[in-house]
């Protein structure tokens, strides 16, 4: 069984039997499939009636063995499609870019970790990439920090730990970021601080939405701490 667990650890594997030049990147530019967070596509070229007849395309070993136990080592994150190559990362810190008709690797980058553990946003030609440095901004195309984003390509970092571990929002030139314990709003492609709203140590660890018609940003927190009322623990 551990054996298992560790194949799942080590590869990313796609089924892929039916992929077309046609998908664009709105079909999954972020991690939980788009800003509603319905981590469902609504693709239609595999559907009840073909998908008994996928089979393997290709398989991609990223190189990395962990030392830890399995169940100590793991990716939480949902590979992002940019309408070129799929982006996926590493346990190990890297952020990795595939030809998804391939499998072959375009380019990687190590940044510090942890490294989109649960997801990335791709947005107009570039990758955003939460980490301990807050949010970097990678190039789509060659893989580098685009040192035009932000103070040289990180986006609420300025000399401290700044943790985030969920896919940011970007809406209308605005980049709403999930700090682990505070929500911010930064100008792009300045970087600059618009507002913030601190959680009273609330953790963000999953859910992080948007809502376009409403303007409305809704999140998971791990508790609430005093966020609705006395959660005081006796």
């Amino acid at each position: 069984r551990q054996l298992k667990m560790f194949k799942t650890y080590l590869y990313l594997i796609f089924l892929i039997s039916f992929y077309g030049t046609g998908l664009k990147s709105e079909n999954w530019f972020t991690s939980s499939g788009n800003y509603s967070s319905t981590k469902y596509s609504e693709l239609n070229k595999i559907n009840k009636n073909n998908v008994n007849k996928l089979k393997l395309a290709w398989k991609y070993n990223n190189g990395h063995i962990p030392k830890l136990k399995p169940m100590r080592v793991n990716n939480q994150s949902t590979p992002i499609y940019t309408g070129k190559s799929l982006i996926v990362t590493s346990v190990n810190e890297y952020v990795i870019s595939l030809n998804p008709a391939t499998g072959v690797e375009n380019w990687r980058i190590k940044l510090r970790g942890p490294v989109g553990k649960r997801g990335l946003t791709f947005f107009k030609d570039n990758i955003y990439v939460p980490t301990s440095q807050g949010i970097v901004v990678i190039n789509e195309k060659n893989g580098k920090i685009n040192e035009k984003y932000g103070e040289k390509g990180f986006i609420g970092y300025y000399g401290e730990k700044f943790l985030t571990l969920v896919p940011p929002i970007i809406h209308n030139e605005n980049i709403f970021v999930a700090h682990q314990k505070k929500i911010e709003n930064y100008s792009l492609p300045e970087g600059k601080t618009k507002w913030k709203l601190d959680l009273n140590g609330a953790r963000v660890w999953s859910g992080f939405s948007f809502d376009s018609k409403t303007n409305t940003i809704l999140i998971t927190t791990s508790n609430l701490i005093n966020l609705l009322g006395n959660t005081d623990i006796k």
